[in-house]
């Protein structure tokens, strides 16, 4: 995986185990993936641990949400309930950054993210809904 792509798709793949810890310098390089680097991650998906899918799904939440929608949409469908619901957290997350801009969910993937995504709101409002 990592010989392919853009220098930011490199980066991103030598360091995505350690994303989630130090995340910053990750949310540059996001930035900077071009159509093709997007086209990667998503054909490398399967063979990535569950540690890299859930730290790439954590990096793009401030991230393009046009260019990351199709990888967050398949780990929104992530096995792993890990995945599933960083995918919906950055899902929401770039709703709120992008307001207006954001591409409408379909209808499944909008009532995924909210499932998922329900226990923090839950915890924001004390435990209230």
């Amino acid at each position: 995986m990592v010989d392919a792509g853009s220098e930011a798709y490199r980066w991103l793949d030598r360091h995505s185990e350690y994303m989630l810890e130090t995340p910053d310098e990750a949310f540059d390089w996001v930035f900077m993936l071009t159509d093709d680097d997007w086209d990667l991650i998503d054909a490398s998906w399967e063979q990535r641990s569950a540690a890299s899918k859930e730290a790439i799904a954590y990096v793009v939440c401030e991230g393009p949400s046009r260019d990351s929608r199709r990888m967050l949409l398949r780990a929104l469908r992530d096995p792993n309930s890990d995945v599933a619901g960083q995918a919906a957290e950055s899902l929401a997350s770039q709703r709120e950054l992008d307001e207006y801009a954001f591409p409408t969910l379909d209808f499944e993937s909008e009532r995924m993210v909210a499932t998922l995504t329900a226990d923090d709101e839950s915890d924001k409002n004390g435990g209230e809904q």
